[in-house]
């Protein structure tokens, strides 16, 4: 009996540990639903991703 009750707190914590893993897994990650430009450069800025064009000063 004294076998038994040695190994009934490491299976408790590893049923708590699997549970708490379960769960972390289920929760869905805010990665998925964001939108893909979050970020201070997006638009006109990414679109046109290509050469650049440089401009001679007028005056």
């Amino acid at each position: 009996m004294s076998s038994e009750k040695s190994d009934d707190p490491m299976a408790d914590a590893k049923a708590k540990m699997r549970a708490a893993l379960d769960r972390k897994a289920e929760r869905e990650h805010l990665t998925e639903e964001a939108p893909p430009n979050t970020g201070p450069v997006h638009g006109s800025e990414i679109d046109n991703v290509g050469r650049r064009e440089f401009r001679r000063k007028s005056g």
